[in-house]
């Protein structure tokens, strides 16, 4: 009886340029098994793994607590735009005592609808527990991009040690590569561990841009050595293809992912969604001013109502809090961030696939992990500047 091939995965895999599955693994070592040593590191993957964690839950708190406070503010903004809309409704003639009694309910909890509105603020200017996730989000981040660009820059640093490794005449030739690459690893750890505070502050305050090796020390690699040419195989496929498809992913216009899992939508999907829902507030908003002014010289009724401007405050007060999500999340930032970078990434990959030069090829594996910091600067930039405030 044959077995049945299990059902394809249609999502897209991260991680997957660290050999983050088994089966990233597998297809390492089927496709380079003279480098499988060098690409597959597990001791850098566990920690990537540990701050990778790390990471998402202070990302998931600080977006949590970022949303809720813009649901409070804007909770005490509609309460206090709809206070004459309720006052308007208990004017109207022979009301049911019914509905008089749940008014008057909503009256009396606007004065709850305000507090919340304070806390929100509180929580919003970062005063309340949002600051130390944000801190611990965007540390944890740096890590992670330092150890993935730490692990590539080791393929342009490292020639003479990776030649060496492939050595088949010396048997002890990849565990003598492994103590090495311990060593080097333990040092990068000591000079980042206990220090990605100042780590992150350099990052985003300085101006230049520049590549800057993360290994102490460089040996090249030997004329016409076919390693190289293997090297650079790997590195095309697990840095340059992998960046260029991540960031064009990042950048799709269309998710299957639910209305109420907005933070698994794509940057582009979130923007579209809340820039509509803004215009549409917006054009309500002007369709009841139309109403009023129109009625005003037509003598249409319930023109000069006063729920109708409230109404108007009631929709401009959710333009401003869509607004205040989009800013929260740095939207617009990350959304031009990964169209620059995807453009950057094609730009070498292309260049990279046409040279045939080993120099020039490896001076654009330098400018793809420069390329690679600048586009992580932003991203701190961006999410250090972002604020949930409406």
């Amino acid at each position: 009886m044959a077995i049945a091939a299990p059902a394809p995965v249609l999502e897209h895999r991260y991680n997957d340029d660290l050999l983050a599955q088994a089966g990233d693994r597998d297809y390492v070592a089927q496709v380079y098994p003279d480098l499988v040593h060098v690409l597959d590191h597990p001791e850098l993957r566990a920690e990537f793994d540990r701050y990778d964690a790390m990471a998402n839950t202070a990302k998931r708190r600080m977006h949590c607590l970022g949303l809720f406070a813009i649901a409070l503010a804007t909770i005490a903004l509609l309460s206090s735009a709809a206070a004459p809309i309720l006052n308007g409704i208990l004017e109207i003639r022979d009301l049911e005592p019914g509905v008089v009694k749940q008014v008057e309910a909503l009256k009396a909890a606007s004065v709850w609808a305000e507090i919340a509105g304070l806390v929100g603020a509180v929580i919003a200017m970062g005063g309340l527990w949002i600051s130390s996730c944000k801190k611990n989000w965007l540390e944890a981040r740096l890590m992670t991009e330092r150890l993935r660009g730490w692990h590539f820059q080791m393929l342009i640093h490292h020639g003479k040690e990776i030649e060496d490794s492939c050595n088949q005449g010396d048997p002890e030739a990849v565990n003598k590569f492994r103590e090495k690459r311990a060593v080097w690893f333990a040092t990068f750890k000591h000079q980042h561990e206990q220090a990605l505070d100042s780590l992150l502050h350099e990052l985003i305050e300085a101006p230049e841009a520049c590549y800057t090796s993360l290994h102490d020390g460089s040996t090249g690699y030997t004329t016409g050595n076919p390693v190289l040419n293997r090297v650079f195989e790997a590195y095309k496929e697990l840095r340059l293809r992998h960046q260029a498809t991540y960031a064009a992913h990042k950048l799709q216009r269309t998710t299957n992912q639910p209305l109420w899992k907005p933070h698994r939508w794509p940057t582009n999907v979130l923007n579209d969604r809340l820039t509509r829902l803004t215009s549409g507030c917006v054009m309500v908003a002007l369709g009841v001013s139309a109403y009023i002014v129109l009625g005003h010289f037509l003598h249409w009724p319930g023109a000069h109502s006063v729920a109708l401007p409230a109404l108007i405050l009631c929709f401009l007060v959710l333009t401003v809090a869509t607004r205040g999500v989009l800013d929260g999340l740095a939207v617009r930032e990350e959304s031009q961030r990964y169209s620059d970078y995807v453009g950057e990434v094609r730009y070498l990959l292309t260049k990279f696939e046409a040279s045939h030069d080993s120099e020039e090829r490896l001076r654009l594996m330098q400018d793809m992990e420069r390329a690679a910091v600048e586009e992580l600067k932003s991203f701190l930039r961006a999410h250090t500047e972002a604020k949930f405030i409406l």
